[in-house]
């Protein structure tokens, strides 16, 4: 059921780029076997993880896989690229930055050309200092298995880990490609939609143009919830419980969505994203995004079963209660 306080955070990086493109399209590397293997923080519905490269500021960094690359917290843009990023409520300018020798928890993914820009409004909100964020292109030829519980965070080269070669995830589902979107397929009262996964959402979205439909369909339990974008603006929409969900073979019950004009991520290609999938979603289960094959692997508890054979030690669970 949607939970009785009046403001949601939605940071969707979900952006259209116009103007300059990066210099350089490339992606991550790591060396092969190695990876990157943390807990992490979980403010509200967002994942923090320590990074930091040279020109680019060590601490925490947004985990945001609905952005396009790394994005550092800046308010002097270095080069005037001529470039906003569109969200909820309007736009943001943007600089361009190359980055050397970025790392996460020691492991050097190598030179990312980055954007920059002002995120002060975002740090306001989550009360913490945010260094930047870390979008697609900084691990789009890895592998990345979340577990929210344990808060514990794995990025592998496809095929190099333990978690595929000692464990079978319960179900496997093909994901399409939009710009830098990983989406599914969601079937909602008897119709499929195409949904978009975001760890930068800390709310599930329904395209707004899906609201009357949804209405009459399911009529109760709706109410007013704010959402806030990459600027400063505030959004207020409609939201709701579904009664039910279902994703490749799973059904999900009662996971509450936000609707909105999602225009901005609907332009170019002809092809229309419904929804969002966020926290809500994510965090219902254990789950890994492997771009490269382009395959979203659902698992049952694969750490659990990897310390069991002594292969992997169990990384404790944070205590749920504990503040962010």
């Amino acid at each position: 059921m949607l939970r009785g306080y009046t403001t949601l955070c939605l940071f969707l990086m979900n952006t259209l780029w116009l103007g300059a493109q990066l210099l350089y399209d490339g992606a991550a590397e790591m060396g092969k076997g190695r990876a990157v293997e943390t807990t992490f923080e979980l403010a509200g519905g967002l994942i923090f993880i320590p990074g930091g490269g040279e020109s680019a500021v060590a601490g925490d960094y947004l985990l945001d896989t609905g952005a396009p690359t790394l994005i550092l917290n800046q308010k002097e843009r270095d080069v005037a690229s001529g470039t906003k990023m569109v969200s909820l409520g309007g736009s943001a300018a943007v600089g361009c930055k190359k980055v050397r020798n970025f790392a996460v928890r020691g492991v050097n993914l190598g030179t990312i050309y980055s954007y920059t820009t002002d995120l002060s409004h975002l740090e306001r909100v989550k009360r913490k200092a945010i260094c930047g964020i870390l979008g697609y292109k900084v691990f789009r030829s890895l592998e990345l298995f979340i577990d929210y519980d344990k808060r514990y965070l794995l990025l592998f080269e496809a095929g190099s880990s333990v978690l595929h070669q000692e464990v079978q995830p319960k179900e496997t589902i093909r994901f399409y490609q939009k710009g830098h979107f990983p989406i599914v397929k969601v079937k909602i009262g008897g119709r499929n939609y195409f949904f978009g996964l975001d760890t930068g959402a800390e709310v599930n979205v329904f395209s707004l143009r899906w609201l009357k439909r949804m209405k009459r369909k399911f009529p109760e339990h709706w109410m007013q919830k704010n959402i806030q974008g990459i600027n400063r603006t505030s959004v207020s929409s409609q939201a709701c419980t579904l009664p039910a969900i279902t994703v490749g073979e799973t059904t999900y019950s009662d996971l509450d969505f936000v609707f909105t004009d999602l225009s901005h991520l609907n332009r170019g290609d002809g092809f229309e994203l419904d929804g969002i999938l966020g926290f809500p979603f994510l965090s219902s289960g254990k789950f890994s995004i492997n771009y490269k094959n382009r395959r979203l692997y659902l698992w049952n508890n694969p750490l659990e079963e990897l310390a069991e054979r002594a292969i992997v030690e169990v990384i404790p669970s944070q205590d749920p209660t504990a503040e962010d």
